[in-house]
C-alpha cells in the first residue's frame, strides 16, 4: 500500500466524533481546570465515556495516580501558560498544552485605547477562545510509523532524518506521552529536496505547516511580532499560528537558515532562537505587537541550510544537525521513480504508470528539483503529440531545454 493509499484509508477509518472537535460530546475544556496529578508535573484528568448516561454531558473528571487519596484530589492551582494536561477519553489518551491565557487577553482588551492598537483582533480572538487557550499536543501512532517507512523509501537519502523521527514517534507511542523533538537543521546542497521533505513531515504528523524564507525575514518581528510603535507593526507568525489552529505543535520550516536577512552589520536576527529553541525559555514567549504571552514549547522546528558559516555556536548547540548526503545511484533512481508517479497525477490517468528503464537512467544524478522540472517538460511534450509514454528522447529534450543542466547534477556518494 502506498503512502497516499494509507492516508486515504486512515481518513475513512477516523471516528466521526473527535472529542476535541466536539468537546461537549464527552468532555469540556473546563474539565481540565481544577484537578492535577500530585505525582507528576502534568495534570492527569480521566473522562471515561461510561461515567455519564447522556454523552452530551461532560462526565466528572477523576485523577489517576499511584496512591492517590481523596485529600490528594483537592483542586490545584489555576493552570498557567506552559502547563500540560493529560485527558483520557474512552481509554484514549490526549495531551494538551496551555498556550495562551485568555484572562491576560481580556485584561488587555479592557485597557484604554485598546481599540486603536495593532493586533487587537488577535487579542480578542484569544480572549474569546472556546478552548481557553489549550491546544492539542501530538502523540505517536502506528500510522505515523508506517508513513515514515514510506517516506524513507520515497526519499532514501533522508534516512538519517526519518530514523530520528521514527525514534521520537515510537517513544511517544510506547509511553503515551507527547512527541518530543529538538529543533532540526537539515544540512545539504541546494535542490536536494529539503523543502519537499519538510512538507512531507507535516503530512505525516498532520500538523499545520508554515514556511519562512529566512533571506527575507526582517529581524525577529516575523516570528514574535514588532513593537506597535513602528508603522505596519503586526503580530508574529508564531502567535498567529498558535491562536488560529487547535495544535500546540505547528511545524515551522525555516528555509535557507544561514541566509537570514541582516539590515545592519550589528544585527543578530537569529538570536531569538536562543529563546525559542531552549525548551524552558520557550514555555513563555511575549509577542511584541499583541502584548500577549504564549508558549512555543511544543512547536516543531525544521530548518534547512547549505552550510553553517556565520551561525553562532550557541544556536547550533540548541539544534540537532543532520547532514543530508547526495543520493547514491540506486537512491537517485528511486527518487526519479517516485517523482514520475507524482508528476503523472495531474494528467488524470493519461500516461502509463511505468516509465521505461532507459528514461529513468537519464534522470539519475539530477537533483529532485530538476528531476521534477525535466519530467514536467517531457510529459507535456509527449501529451502534445498524443503519446501516453515518455521516450528517452523526451527526457533528453527536456534536459537540454534548461540552461546548463550538467552543472546542476548532484553526483553520487
Amino acid at each position: 500500500m502506498t503512502m497516499d493509499e494509507r492516508k486515504s484509508s486512515q481518513k475513512r477509518q477516523k471516528p466521526t466524533i473527535d472529542p476535541w472537535d466536539e468537546p461537549t460530546q464527552v468532555i469540556t475544556i473546563e474539565d481540565m481546570i481544577g484537578a492535577c496529578d500530585p505525582y507528576s508535573d502534568h495534570g492527569d484528568l480521566t473522562a471515561p465515556g461510561d461515567q455519564s448516561e447522556d454523552t452530551n454531558l461532560p462526565p466528572s473528571p477523576s485523577v489517576q495516580g499511584p496512591g492517590t487519596t481523596d485529600q490528594q484530589n483537592e483542586p490545584c492551582r489555576e493552570p498557567a501558560i506552559g502547563d500540560t494536561r493529560r485527558v483520557i477519553v474512552d481509554g484514549e489518551t490526549r495531551w494538551f498544552l496551555k498556550v495562551f491565557d485568555p484572562q491576560q487577553a481580556k485584561s488587555l482588551c479592557g485597557r484604554q485605547g485598546f481599540a486603536d492598537l495593532t493586533g487587537n483582533g488577535l487579542v480578542r480572538a484569544v480572549a474569546d477562545d472556546p478552548h481557553l487557550g489549550w491546544r492539542r499536543m501530538p502523540l505517536g501512532t502506528s500510522a505515523m510509523l508506517e508513513q515514515l517507512a514510506d517516506l524513507a523509501r520515497m526519499m532514501p537519502n533522508f534516512l538519517p532524518v526519518t530514523e530520528f523521527l521514527n525514534q521520537a514517534v515510537a517513544a511517544s507511542k510506547n509511553t503515551n506521552t507527547p512527541i518530543s523533538l529538538e529543533p532540526m537543521i537539515l544540512l545539504g546542497p541546494a535542490g536536494i529536496g529539503k523543502t519537499r521533505f519538510a512538507q512531507q513531515i507535516a503530512e505525516v504528523f498532520s500538523e499545520p505547516f508554515f514556511e519562512i524564507s529566512m533571506p527575507v525575514m526582517t529581524g525577529t518581528s516575523t516570528l514574535i511580532g514588532q513593537d506597535p510603535v513602528w508603522r505596519n507593526a503586526r503580530p508574529g507568525r508564531l502567535t498567529d499560528a498558535l491562536s488560529s489552529n487547535r495544535s500546540a505543535s505547528p511545524i515551522f520550516f525555516l528555509d535557507e537558515f544561514e541566509k537570514v536577512y541582516v539590515q545592519q552589520a550589528s544585527d543578530q536576527p537569529l538570536d531569538v532562537f536562543h529563546q525559542l529553541w531552549e525548551p524552558q525559555n520557550a514555555k513563555k514567549i511575549r509577542d511584541e505587537c499583541a502584548g500577549l504571552s504564549f508558549s512555543a514549547s511544543s512547536v516543531i522546528w525544521l530548518a534547512s541550510a547549505n552550510d553553517l558559516v556565520g551561525i553562532r555556536s550557541t544556536i547550533l548547540d540548541r539544534a540537532h544537525i543532520i547532514t543530508i548526503a547526495p543520493p547514491t545511484h540506486d537512491q537517485s533512481r528511486a527518487i526519479a521513480v517516485h517523482a514520475y508517479g507524482e508528476a503523472i497525477k495531474r494528467w488524470d490517468g493519461w500516461f502509463a504508470r511505468n516509465l521505461p528503464a532507459a528514461a529513468f537512467e537519464l534522470l539519475v544524478g539530477y537533483s529532485p528539483r530538476h528531476i521534477k522540472r525535466i519530467l514536467g517538460r517531457a510529459l507535456a511534450s509527449a501529451a502534445a503529440e498524443g503519446r501516453k509514454t515518455i521516450e528517452p528522447s523526451d527526457i533528453v529534450m527536456a534536459r537540454n531545454a534548461f540552461a546548463g543542466p550538467k552543472r546542476q547534477k548532484i553526483g553520487f556518494v
